[in-house]
């Protein structure tokens, strides 16, 4: 008798568990793929004087937006480093924040040969394409916010996510 009534209460035990687990996991995706909106007047566009350089190696965009490079302030360690790229909406000038992942790049510290480290001046977005962009109706210019050695600023890359689907 004792073991049917140890059955009725780990049944419900495991079952509310794996629907505790499932529910935390499902926030988890949701939190880390999430478009959040940013204020792209809250931080400086960076001005030429800057010495900020950068490459787009890749830029597509259907189901998932895949956005790829490196950026660099001539002379200024990587580390510590914080680059996100930044989609503004044309038209409104909304902006909205994509997570990124800092990439190990020793090729861009070879390449620039200058005697700086920039070994962690990589990043990639790979985020599926949802609201808020809506890359069927609207257009979107490509920025890059980076933050070195604490100094934060926002680049104009010149490309765009163009409506319409690429």
């Amino acid at each position: 008798m004792e073991k049917i009534e140890q059955k009725k209460i780990i049944l419900p035990f495991i079952i509310g568990s794996l629907f505790l687990i499932s529910a935390a996991w499902a926030f988890l995706v949701w939190e880390d793929t999430r478009i959040p909106s940013f204020d792209v007047s809250s931080v400086p566009l960076a001005s030429p004087a800057e010495k900020y350089e950068f490459a787009l190696e890749t830029v597509e965009s259907g189901a998932m937006i895949r956005i790829k490079g490196w950026i660099i302030e001539r002379h200024q360690e990587t580390l510590p480093v914080e680059i996100d790229v930044v989609l503004r909406e044309e038209g409104t000038g909304k902006g909205f924040l994509l997570p990124t992942v800092v990439t190990f790049r020793d090729d861009v510290t070879a390449e620039m040969d200058d005697g700086t480290n920039y070994d962690w001046a990589g990043f990639e977005v790979l985020i599926p394409t949802r609201a808020p962009i809506d890359l069927t109706k609207r257009s979107y210019t490509i920025l890059i916010r980076v933050k070195i050695q604490g100094k934060e600023r926002l680049i104009d890359t010149g490309a765009a996510l163009k409506g319409g689907r690429q």
